[in-house]
């Protein structure tokens, strides 16, 4: 119910409707945790926020995402002043250029700002973020689909330095790998007589679309927000884009199912109808109601709802195109590539001999089940992997 709530505030917000939403206590409790959950808390309690019963945090949660935007913002316009200085072309991508298309832009949430360089600039783009106060982070893991070594941290601000796209989580479609190594340089236009790069508002619908179905298909999950970006995005454009280049180039990408039965859902969830050049599709109410259901209940990145193995399941199932067994997974889960072992174990690359202890710590690790045995543990991975499979496939991808 609690979704079906959260929907209605971000419906009336996208109508640009700020009359108060009435929630007795244990609903607003409810919206407002899943809202948390999903990075789009500011824009709940600034809708909530006229109601005589919202609780206190939510009454001051708008103006701490609101704040939050403005040292964003502000850390942007200094570091586009210091590409400037230096001559370093840059293109910003994703939430920062989508926050203008918002009815308030402030209230669209972001937890960094992510800026693409061209490779052979990235060690004068380190000198400028140094030169900033920025703190280049270096850690071992490999997050999402960029190095974490990309980011800089200046305080509470973060900025993710891609000089790729989607290259870990799109290894499934080497089409869109291949497409987002280079085109979006050879596409994007740079501001007269400046450093700052933009995409045309084609290239930049295809990066949301190919963003939403990497974090689906390649890390099993993605909440509400990335898809209201897309609504507010087509709701702002309406039929002015170039729709035989979008349909074509979706196409190259292998995605054009997908956008269609994507912007099916987001009709259904918001009430809003697409641009006339979307063929009309209808989902299936069973597909609709478990899509909606593993987009709401796992937050915004699905670390919420995904069973041990799960993600690993999904992922070999659709490879083989065939159900996986349980034991197939457990495999696949344990014996790893080369490159994880030595991203888990850094020592690996000094000390190779230590490789047995790192198998006897893998094993430790991944055997800490809680309260389940191994075998049900396994089962329900299995299980759930298998069913979003099943509807990835039923999603187009």
């Amino acid at each position: 119910m609690s979704y079906l709530m959260l929907l209605d505030i971000l419906k009336r917000f996208l109508n640009r409707d700020y009359s108060s939403v009435k929630l007795t206590g244990e609903e607003e409790k409810a919206v407002f945790r899943v809202a948390m959950e999903q990075g789009i808390s500011g824009i709940a309690a600034y809708m909530c926020n006229h109601s005589p019963e919202a609780k206190i945090r939510t009454k001051t949660e708008d103006k701490q995402v609101i704040q939050r935007y403005c040292e964003l913002e502000d850390a942007f316009e200094q570091i586009c002043r210091g590409m400037e200085k230096w001559k370093i072309p840059y293109l910003p991508v994703k939430g920062i250029n989508i926050c203008e298309f918002y009815p308030i832009p402030e209230l669209r949430e972001m937890g960094d700002i992510d800026v693409l360089f061209r490779k052979d600039d990235m060690e004068q783009v380190e000198e400028v973020f140094s030169f900033l106060g920025f703190t280049k982070v270096k850690e071992r893991y490999t997050l999402f689909s960029y190095p974490v070594e990309t980011h800089f941290v200046r305080g509470r601000v973060t900025i993710e330095a891609h000089t790729v796209l989607f290259s870990e989580l799109c290894r499934w479609n080497s089409e869109i790998q291949d497409y987002f190594a280079g085109h979006l340089w050879e596409v994007a236009r740079k501001e007269e007589g400046g450093c700052h790069c933009r995409l045309r508002p084609e290239d930049e619908l295809l990066v949301l679309v190919a963003h939403i179905a990497s974090h689906i298909r390649g890390n099993t999950h993605c909440g509400i927000r990335f898809f209201f970006d897309i609504v507010v995005f087509l709701e702002y454009y309406k039929d002015q884009l170039d729709c035989g280049y979008v349909k074509q180039e979706l196409q190259t990408l292998k995605l054009w199912d997908f956008f269609c039965a994507m912007t099916a859902f987001i009709q259904r969830c918001f009430e809003k109808k697409m641009p006339d050049w979307i063929p009309s599709k209808d989902l299936e109410e069973e597909v609709y109601q478990r899509f909606l259901e593993l987009v709401m209940s796992g937050g915004l990145f699905g670390m919420g709802n995904t069973p041990r193995f799960a993600d690993t399941a999904m992922k070999e199932t659709l490879n083989q195109n065939t159900r996986i067994s349980v034991w197939s997974t457990a495999f696949k889960r344990f014996f790893r590539t080369r490159r994880f072992w030595r991203q888990e174990y850094p020592f690996l690359k000094r000390y190779p001999f230590l490789y047995p202890a790192a198998c006897v710590h893998r094993l430790w690790k991944v055997m800490k089940w809680g309260d389940l045995t191994v075998v049900e543990e396994l089962k329900m991975g299995v299980e759930e992997g298998n069913a979003r499979a099943e509807l990835m496939r039923r999603l187009g991808l």
